[in-house]
């Protein structure tokens, strides 16, 4: 039984190790791909497509039971760690302002990330994911202008076959980021979600190597 034991966990080890990688998951049905897994971080992505349509306000609200099911409204920091995990490059200062700011001109890893959260205005060679993320406290400087205590973002992830960049917009009369193709960037540990068979399957090898041990403690032999 030990020997199984050590077996389970020399097997689960190299997971533990492994590279940062973003992987496409199932939510709700077999297949659906709806959610993308960043393995470095443990969050999962719900695509951007999904939300389409609903503003930050509805999503605070419930407004499709997102937050119910354990998703907020992703912040700088985690987006641009999603891109910087996804193998897109960039200089992150700060919360991670400087590279959502900066990112211009970069390879083409983004168009990688761009189809695992689903482009929501696919066209001829291009690939766009429009979205919001968290309201941010307004800060000292011109993004402060005319705006009120809290400044929500719109996060394009643009990508084609050589070159992907991030364009970043907190201007309310954008039209680039008020269509009928804007959706959100929500996310959650991925903790909170339901286990795969896969992970069931080693939860109950182990549950049941546990009880058969302790069986065998208990179990004493007649004299």
């Amino acid at each position: 039984m030990k020997t199984l034991l050590v077996a389970a966990l020399l097997l689960a080890a190299p997971l533990a190790n492994a590279e940062s990688i973003l992987l496409s998951k199932d939510l709700a049905a077999r297949n659906d791909g709806l959610l993308t897994l960043d393995t470095a971080t443990g969050l999962e992505w719900l695509d951007v497509p999904t939300t389409v349509g609903l503003s930050v306000q509805d999503v605070l609200n419930d407004t499709g039971g997102w937050i119910s099911a354990g998703f907020h409204l992703a912040s700088y920091n985690e987006l641009s760690t999603l891109f910087l995990d996804g193998g897109m490059h960039g200089n992150v200062a700060g919360d991670g302002r400087g590279f959502l700011l900066s990112m211009s001109g970069e390879d083409a890893a983004g168009a990688s990330t761009a189809t695992l959260l689903g482009p929501t205005s696919p066209s001829i060679n291009r690939l766009n994911v429009f979205g919001n993320i968290a309201t941010e406290p307004c800060r000292s400087g011109t993004e402060c202008d005319n705006k009120g205590p809290e400044i929500t973002f719109y996060i394009r992830l643009i990508a084609t076959e050589s070159l992907s960049w991030i364009s970043v917009s907190d201007d309310s009369v954008d039209v680039d980021f008020h269509n009928s193709d804007t959706g959100n960037w929500l996310v959650r540990d991925s903790a909170q979600s339901v286990p795969e068979p896969g992970t069931m399957a080693l939860f109950a090898f182990g549950a049941a190597a546990f009880a058969f041990t302790r069986r065998r403690r208990l179990v004493q032999p007649v004299l």
